[in-house]
């Protein structure tokens, strides 16, 4: 397959003295999704049927990066696509609707140049700047002209191989998060596969329901479509709480799941909050968790939280904090940042919100997601 070689990578065509050359990857070449596959620190965002996913909804062009030794092969990639917005202007980006998706590299020689050569299209095109995100302060000022802000962190539970030995922290603790799971049992509440883009949309208006109730925009559902139609089933999984209530299937709640390499990634909720009593949730994280270690994923990744409660569900479960990190080149203050971040204007912004209708959240969450 023809390669393309990233015209501004380092200023100049062509390899550099220890023979790395930068090239331009498309979705459909084999070497992206073969580096990915198998590079353990990769995630589901770094794989190229996800930027296909956002260019399906989203419009989103991918720029990804590769870095290729001297004989060909790929040492590392740089998942990349244009971003045009109305705060920012055009720019790119690893990756929007993505929590963290920076290169994967065998070696920092690698990432340092998928990262030169990323900043040196800033300087040659007409994208005003680069941000990158990353779940490390490993890159800290990796390349001139970088800097970098703390984002809020994601919350992980190292899985043991054996669902047998899984533990939540203290003995109290895990014994506490175990009684909510035999009380989700005893109710007769049903974990099971959602089998159909039916049961996505039926999902759907819980996710809405739960994003309004935290204030914050919700994902257009043509994207739960595209990842529904376009990723491989084990690559996404959407698991449903459902229990029988006066003759009919009462649907309590959902979990989106994306699947790479060594992790499992929660990636969007939906329950219904009038029934919390039914421990849904707790049903679903166990079958999920459990899953994952039978299934040889090293890592369950919970997300971020976006409120304190959030946090403590997250920290019960025995996870550790990981530090996300957003690097942006020329070195800027983070505007998203400074708009989106804990403080009187977002506290305002998130209480509004949850009193706007539910079919009107859904049209402007993918507006926000898709021009901001």
């Amino acid at each position: 397959m023809a390669v393309r070689e990233s015209p501004h990578a380092h200023g100049t065509v062509g390899p550099d003295a220890a023979g790395r050359r930068i090239i331009e990857l498309a979705p459909e070449d084999p070497r992206w999704q073969s580096y990915v596959s198998r590079s353990a620190d990769a995630l589901p965002y770094h794989y190229p049927a996800w930027s296909a996913v956002l260019h399906e909804t989203f419009g989103f062009r991918p720029a990804t990066l590769g870095c290729t030794d001297p004989a060909g092969q790929v040492t590392g990639i740089l998942p990349l696509v244009e971003k045009r917005s109305l705060l920012t202007g055009l720019h790119l980006t690893s990756l929007p609707c993505s929590p963290s998706a920076g290169p994967v590299a065998d070696d920092l020689a690698s990432t340092r140049a998928l990262l030169a050569a990323a900043a040196a299209r800033v300087d040659g095109s007409a994208a005003r700047w680069l941000q990158v995100k990353v779940m490390s302060s490993a890159l800290r000022s990796p390349v001139d002209g970088f800097s970098h802000v703390v984002w809020d962190p994601t919350y992980v539970l190292d899985l043991p191989a054996d669902p047998a030995q899984l533990r939540f922290r203290n003995p109290r603790n895990h014994a506490a998060v175990m009684r909510l799971i035999r009380q989700a049992d005893r109710q007769d509440v049903i974990v099971r596969e959602a089998s159909s883009l039916r049961d996505v949309r039926r999902w759907y208006g819980l996710y809405l329901e739960t994003v309004r109730a935290h204030g914050v925009p919700p994902r257009p559902f043509r994207l739960f479509e595209a990842m529904w139609q376009m990723l491989a089933p084990e690559d996404r999984r959407l698991l449903l709480a459902e229990k029988h209530i006066g003759g009919k299937t009462v649907l309590l709640g959902g979990c989106f799941y994306l699947c790479a390499g060594q992790t499992m990634v929660f990636a969007f909720n939906g329950r219904d909050r009038t029934k919390p009593h039914l421990r849904a949730n707790e049903a679903l994280h166990w079958r999920a968790i459990t899953d994952a270690c039978a299934a040889g994923f090293g890592r369950y990744d919970f997300g971020e939280p976006c409120n304190s409660g959030l946090q403590r569900f997250k920290e019960k479960w025995g996870t550790r904090p990981v530090g996300i990190y957003r690097y942006q080149y020329p070195r800027r203050r983070e505007l998203e940042r400074g708009a989106l971040g804990p403080g009187s204007l977002r506290n305002t912004a998130e209480r509004a919100w949850r009193h706007v209708p539910l079919p009107v959240t859904s049209r402007l969450g993918g507006w926000i997601y898709r021009h901001l």
